[in-house]
């Protein structure tokens, strides 16, 4: 029987694709320390997929069908079940808990036959107008988003971290919540694969853990400046989802577009303190601290605007016409 079990439940956008990645580049190490992580983040998207309320609209989403229709919640039961009589320490890691019920996560490993002496969540937080701008960047780049960012108090349920992670304490116990803070982790640049093993008390090799996340942050989906954003969420309009990827993939990689996109600031500022009280609460509860859990910093250079500026269409119209003219010469030769 695993001595501990540790459900890595996100956030969204505070770096769990980077995590998983190295933690699945670094799983033989792992084994040999007593850890044990699934194969790929598939299996543990699969489960946290199927503790989602079945009444959520969330389940029709096109990541959420392909992962569906990839993997099997029994095949992706298969593999922890087996780990959790064999290691010390499993860690299922997805964004996907972060919309899972607590109650169908807990039920879920009570029914499935993996037993483990201690359970410990972990929660990676971001402030929320930071979250919100981040996926929305994310979104118009891999689902093919098309509707515009907006918020309002009515809509914040969703991003309110205390009354997200109360959940997850009555099902498990305070004790078992571990928080951590992605701005302060970012801003002190530390790393966050390490702090991720270090709260889960896991012995590794700092240095080979940063080796792997650089080598993924050169291959990883990066975020779009915002000139190339607008291009994007433009684009979708009148393409099929992924017949852009190369063309913007190639503009990012050539350095199109400079400036960062982030809500106006006077939205940013209602949103800082719509969530200020609850943001306290986790401070106080879970960290220990009195104060603020976020900075209140605002980026005066950043941009809340979806313009595309002539000099970026001048950029993409150039890579195209070398695209093309490259393509035209491939074909040439094959005749």
């Amino acid at each position: 029987m695993a001595a501990r079990l540790f459900i890595h439940i996100g956030m969204p956008k505070t770096g769990t694709s980077l995590i998983q990645a190295v933690l699945c580049g670094m799983r033989a190490t792992l084994a040999t320390r007593g850890v044990w992580v699934p194969t790929s983040s598939l299996g543990a998207h699969r489960l946290a997929i199927a503790a989602i309320p079945e009444a959520r609209e969330i389940h029709g989403r096109a990541d959420i069908v392909e992962i569906k229709a990839a993997l099997s919640l029994e095949q992706a039961l298969e593999q922890p079940l087996t780990a959790a009589a064999q290691f010390e320490t499993v860690i299922l890691s997805s964004e996907y808990f972060s919309e899972s019920s607590p109650r169908l996560v807990k039920a879920l490993l009570q029914s499935s036959g993996i037993r483990v002496v201690q359970i410990s969540i972990v929660a990676a937080l971001r402030r929320q107008d930071r979250i919100l701008a981040s996926g929305f960047n994310q979104d118009v780049k891999a689902l093919h988003r098309t509707r515009p960012l907006s918020w309002s108090p009515s809509k914040a349920a969703r991003h309110d971290w205390y009354a997200l992670l109360q959940p997850w304490a009555e099902e498990f116990g305070k004790d078992a919540i571990k928080v951590q803070v992605f701005d302060r982790a970012v801003a002190a640049g530390e790393s966050l694969t390490c702090l991720l093993l270090d709260l889960c008390g896991v012995n590794f090799n700092a240095g080979a853990v940063r080796e792997f996340e650089e080598r993924h942050n050169r291959s990883g989906n990066r975020s779009l400046p915002a000139e190339l954003l607008a291009f994007n969420y433009f684009g979708n309009a009148v393409t099929e989802r992924g017949q852009l990827d190369w063309l913007v993939d190639e503009a990012l990689a050539r350095g199109v577009g400079r400036r960062t996109y982030q809500l106006d600031l006077d939205t940013v500022r209602n949103i800082l303190e719509h969530y200020r009280a609850s943001n306290r609460r986790v401070a106080e509860e879970y960290l220990g601290e009195s104060g603020d859990l976020f900075d209140d910093y605002v980026d005066e250079n950043a941009t809340s605007e979806l313009a595309v500026p002539a000099a970026t269409v001048a950029a993409l119209i150039a890579i195209c016409a070398a695209e093309l003219k490259r393509l035209r010469a491939a074909a040439g030769e094959a005749t």
